[in-house]
């Protein structure tokens, strides 16, 4: 099969699989759909190069996939969860062909990074800008077009060699990975590059460490017409063992590599690059490319029929959908992932992927994360060592939820399925357990069984199991503050910073700041609480409203300790002011209290009166006890002040 075959093939196969109609791509590309009818089955034979690279863009695959004997995009099943945003691939499919065309591969990473952080309307316009700047580059190179074709005619037999490997290695390519292919010897082969430079069928620029040698026009398809398939994969077989042993330090070297080795026939030796491809761009949190890779290699694993490690990409692939925020890509794929161990009856791999694909919603939907957290114990035998870890994950999506009898329902079964089967993370998932106990009671405010609880989990929790202990340690220190403790509370509420802050996590790291500047107030340390509060607001997400109107209460406290009330009074309303619209109940009948009293000090008694019936008010409608408004106003007040 020729090459403008195998392209036609994977581009009706993409067509198909995809449910679009031929009139959809002709649109798309700007060509009759007529013409391309002829096309794709082969009565013509000639598509220029920009039809074709816009064709790619459509359906947001490499251009080298459309050309691929072995197209990463032939498993039905798995591409339908490849759900791109259609202006994104757009973008995409424009860079690579930019890039492509400018020999600018060392910069696929920073225009990747930089493509994600656009906004559509930016987007837009890079892709009409460099949209436009390929035009002017083909429009430049067009007279070049016939000439290059007359040239290859008069080609030698060697020159047609060297300009397959050429080829066949890409644009770009090192000149140490195409020398292999072609069998000569150096002068011979030097040679013969320097006359396909000649006839400007290729150019070549230096680079570190060595030349790469860049193709003015793509004759791949004509070229490999030529040779037999066994030919073809034993070519690209010594390209690929030529990439080995010189090798570019890059995810975009590693996929080409993959790649070339499945086109050899060499799939197992290709698992690896995927592996290292996939991971690469997750460091540079690429997100769609990483998805791309896994996905890739989810197949690769198909054809070798290794089905364990196929589901276990395809959660890799849903997690890095996940991070792209496409969760019904993601829920695609885990639904697929969990289709391939169910065929191969994995029950452990069928709750892996429960567990993967709950905690990929369980920042986002707490729904979807609980019923993938049932449909795990659903499969699980209760002898799973991973039972345990659905029913806690269950408990804290329900407490998550606002459904605190259903999560208490799990958290017991949790402590019974622990003390029946004794698993190695016993201890964890104890300590876990009294956390969300802790918590459930904290909202309940049973302050005594909440600080039971807290200092359960402290006393269980493994010391790698640093997040269970921060959260521990903030609300066991906010507890000893209500119990007007100031030593211990510190030291709590110390160590939990200590630990938000190690861990990058800048509005905990705030939130436990407002604590420590409480309790520094009580305790009259006012120039401490005072720069503590300074540091505080850029570190709040925006979400953290609440967290900042106790900010300006607390700043309102400190002016108030200083004398200066009028300050004081309007860091208060401002306080006031955010609590109202957060909706924050609580924190509105504090301050009001807080205030009122400021203002009777002060002789605003009217107002006073006012701010006093307005935290009364709330505290009754709730059937809250009014003692704990009193204790909580009363504990912003300096003991010694």
């Amino acid at each position: 099969m020729s090459s403008l075959e195998i392209f036609a093939q994977n581009v009706k196969t993409l067509l198909n699989q995809r449910n679009l109609r031929l009139k959809d791509l002709a649109e798309a590309i700007d060509l009759s759909e007529s013409y391309l009818s002829l096309v794709l089955n082969g009565t013509r034979r000639n598509l220029g190069d920009k039809y074709k690279d816009r064709i790619a863009a459509f359906f947001g695959v490499p251009i080298s996939q459309l050309y691929s004997e072995f197209p990463t995009f032939a498993d039905i099943d798995d591409m339908q969860a490849y759900t791109e945003d259609p202006l994104r691939a757009e973008v995409k499919g424009v860079i690579d062909a930019f890039i492509e065309r400018t020999n600018l591969h060392s910069k696929e990473i920073p225009f990747y990074l930089a493509l994600a952080a656009l906004s559509d309307q930016e987007a837009r316009s890079v892709k009409k800008y460099l949209t436009m700047v390929l035009k002017g580059l083909e429009t430049r190179d067009s007279g070049q077009t016939d000439l290059r074709e007359a040239n290859l005619l008069d080609l030698t037999t060697k020159q047609r060699n060297v300009l397959l490997a050429c080829s066949l290695a890409g644009n770009n390519a090192r000149s140490e990975w195409i020398t292999p292919l072609c069998q000569m010897e150096d002068g011979e082969f030097q040679k013969t590059m320097e006359e396909l430079v000649a006839l400007d069928l290729i150019s070549v620029v230096v680079d570190v460490p060595g030349n790469r040698v860049l193709l003015k026009r793509s004759l791949r398809e004509v070229l490999s017409s030529q040779y037999t398939q066994d030919k073809l994969k034993q070519l690209y077989a010594d390209l690929a063992a030529a990439m080995e042993m010189y090798p570019d330090d890059n995810p975009g070297f590693y996929s080409d590599l993959a790649r070339t080795l499945v086109k050899a026939g060499l799939t197992s030796r290709a698992l690896p690059y995927y592996n290292k491809a996939a991971l690469g761009y997750q460091d540079h949190k690429i997100w769609d490319m990483a998805a791309k890779m896994w996905h890739e290699l989810s197949l690769a694993h198909a054809v070798l029929d290794n089905q364990r490690e196929r589901g276990k990409c395809l959660c890799k692939c849903a997690q890095a959908l996940a991070e792209n925020k496409d969760f019904d890509g993601a829920d695609a794929l885990g639904n697929h992932a969990f289709q391939v161990f169910q065929e191969t009856q994995s029950d452990e791999m069928l709750v892996y992927t429960c567990l993967t694909m709950g905690n990929i919603h369980s920042n986002s939907d707490y729904n979807k994360a609980a019923s993938w957290y049932k449909k795990g114990l659903d499969s699980a035998g209760v002898t799973s060592p991973n039972y345990g870890h659905l029913l806690m994950n269950l408990a804290t999506s329900y407490f998550a939820q606002g459904k605190t009898s259903q999560a208490e329902v799990c958290l017991n079964q949790t402590r019974q399925w622990i003390q029946d089967h004794k698993p190695l993370e016993a201890n964890r998932l104890a300590s876990h357990a009294d956390l969300i106990s802790g918590l459930i009671e904290f909202k309940r405010r049973n302050w005594k069984a909440a600080k039971r609880y807290y200092q359960s989990s402290i006393e269980e929790a493994p010391e790698k199991w640093q997040g269970d202990l921060a959260v521990a340690y903030h609300n066991l220190g906010m507890i000893f503050y209500r119990e007007d403790r100031p030593g211990p509370a510190l030291e709590y509420l110390l160590k939990a910073r200590q630990l938000f802050e190690r861990d990058n996590l800048d509005s905990r790291w705030a939130a436990a700041g407002v604590e420590i500047a409480k309790v520094l107030i009580r305790e009259g340390r006012i120039k401490e609480a005072a720069s503590l509060l300074e540091s505080i607001p850029d570190k709040l997400d925006k979400t953290d409203r609440t967290e900042l109107g106790w900010v300006f209460l607390l700043k309102a406290c400190i002016e108030k300790s200083n004398g200066v009330y009028g300050r004081a009074k309007a860091m208060a309303n401002r306080a006031l002011e955010i609590f109202h619209q957060e909706e924050a109940a609580r924190d509105v009948a504090c301050a009001s209290l807080w205030l009122c009293n400021l203002l009777e000090a002060t002789g605003d008694i009217t107002r006073a009166q006012h701010l006093r019936n307005t935290a009364y008010t709330i505290y009754s409608k709730n059937h809250w006890d009014l003692r704990e408004l009193h204790r909580e106003c009363s504990l912003l007040d300096p003991k010694h002040g």
